[in-house]
């Protein structure tokens, strides 16, 4: 159960406790006693819930297989690696959403990107993973947030939820569309996830914002932590000579190469600076000099996605 959910539990129970109040007779102490320390009770309990407007992540994971013994209990080693694995995939992608990850180190942020075990998942064995709030550390302060705006965290969640959706489906036009906008590093630490799950015979079912992931199997988890293998996601930066054609408020373009081959479309580096974009009207109709992050997945046939990263004029 999520705070907002416990803090609607808790409300909906003293609405009803302050009208059975209002009913009773005063010439019954001990009754009104009895309701009025519950009604103190609840207040305190609804008073230590904290309420930001904040949208934060919350993600179920129920867990299959060899290590679980059925509703009565999953083997600690394995849960705890599994979780551990998981954890970092997620801190990893909220930290490459606001700032360049390095290959290896430390992760930057992690201390506000955590998920905690709050409650037992039901069905099988398997846990729910909420985020809590964390205002302040020995190493800073939590990036502020607007009312009803998702955490990095959050959205780390989603993005993670994406992916392993598309390996689950076999889906490499999806998965292109995700991996395109996600680093190395992260991928990486969601395909040790898979591996760590599926080594272990296990297999798992997720639950995110309403949409289920499930593995039927130990096979297809296996299987979807081969999809995120470096041989089946191929990325690589090119240059291109052609034409542009774009539309800048959905930020997506089309480059015709002067060669008259294969037309690159796609995404404009949602990094690119704010004036490198506004200059790009300039180019319509004029050979420009491109450079595009090219992502492909599958190994017969190929998903691909460009991003356009940078400009330049031609000389010619």
């Amino acid at each position: 159960m999520t705070q907002n959910m416990k803090r609607s539990a808790i409300a909906a129970e003293l609405s009803q406790l302050r009208k059975m109040l209002s009913d009773i007779e005063k010439t019954s102490p001990l009754a009104r006693l009895g309701i009025e320390s519950r009604i103190s009770d609840l207040e305190k309990q609804c008073d230590s819930i904290p309420v930001d407007g904040i949208q934060r992540a919350r993600v179920e994971l129920t867990f299959r297989g060899a290590p679980v013994q059925g509703t009565q209990g999953v083997e600690a080693q394995f849960a705890g690696n599994a979780l551990e694995k998981y954890d970092k995939a997620i801190a990893l992608a909220a930290a490459s959403m606001s700032q360049e990850v390095r290959l290896d180190g430390r992760i930057p942020g992690r201390e506000f990107n955590k998920l905690f075990v709050t409650d037992r998942a039901l069905g099988s064995f398997g846990f729910i993973l909420e985020e809590i709030s964390v205002r302040k550390t020995e190493s800073g302060i939590e990036p502020e947030l607007i009312f009803d705006e998702k955490s990095l965290t959050s959205k780390a969640v989603e993005q993670t939820k994406a992916i392993i959706f598309a390996c689950a489906n076999e889906d490499d036009e999806k998965l292109v569309e995700v991996a395109s906008q996600v680093d190395r590093r992260t991928i990486s630490a969601i395909r040790d996830f898979l591996e760590t799950v599926g080594k272990s015979n296990a297999y798992f079912k997720m639950r995110c914002d309403d949409q289920v992931t499930e593995f039927k199997n130990v096979e297809s988890v296996q299987t979807a932590a081969e999809r995120l293998a470096d041989d089946n996601i191929i990325e690589a930066d090119i240059k291109a000579t052609g034409y542009l054609f774009f539309l800048p408020a959905k930020r997506t373009f089309e480059i015709t190469p002067e060669d008259g081959n294969e037309v690159f479309y796609g995404k404009i580096d949602p990094d690119m600076s704010e004036d490198k974009f506004k200059e790009m009207g300039i180019l319509l109709g004029k050979k420009a000099i491109f450079t595009l992050h090219v992502t492909k997945v599958g190994r017969v046939r190929l998903a691909t996605r460009y991003r356009l990263l940078d400009w330049e004029k031609s000389s010619s």
